[in-house]
């Protein structure tokens, strides 16, 4: 695991901590209704027209991207330990802010945490895992 930086308040971590490409799957809209595996957590990427636009499967109107991932050390860290008291994690949500994404830890109650994510890892992840597309 590489170690999170702090800059500014802005905590930043690298995207391959948290998830990896083999065990990510990106699903069609209507995909998201059902429910993943049982060691899968749900994830939603939200992104700008300039970064969808960067990907290899673009297509019109591709704003958002659904997903399931099987949860690696640091997340099974952030639902087991790091945040005990606050809940279990419900839902992983990235947010494109340009220089940056915003990843949300939503947990189930209590606060949720944001860690920032450079958009080219985003970008690798997107295209390296599994895509159901249609």
């Amino acid at each position: 695991m590489t170690q999170d930086t702090k800059n500014d308040d802005v905590l930043f971590a690298s995207l391959k901590d948290y998830f990896d490409p083999e065990k990510f799957r990106i699903v069609r809209d209507d995909g998201i209704f059902i429910e993943g595996g049982i060691s899968e957590i749900k994830v939603v990427i939200n992104m700008t027209e300039p970064f969808a636009k960067s990907l290899s499967y673009y297509k019109d109107a591709l704003s958002v991207i659904f997903g399931y991932a099987i949860m690696g050390d640091t997340l099974k860290e952030v639902n087991q330990a790091r945040y005990p008291k606050d809940g279990i994690l419900k839902k992983v949500t990235m947010n494109d802010w340009g220089s940056k994404f915003a990843m949300i830890l939503e947990l189930d109650k209590g606060e949720n945490p944001v860690i920032y994510i450079q958009p080219s890892e985003v970008k690798e992840l997107l295209e390296s895992c599994r895509r159901v597309l249609g």
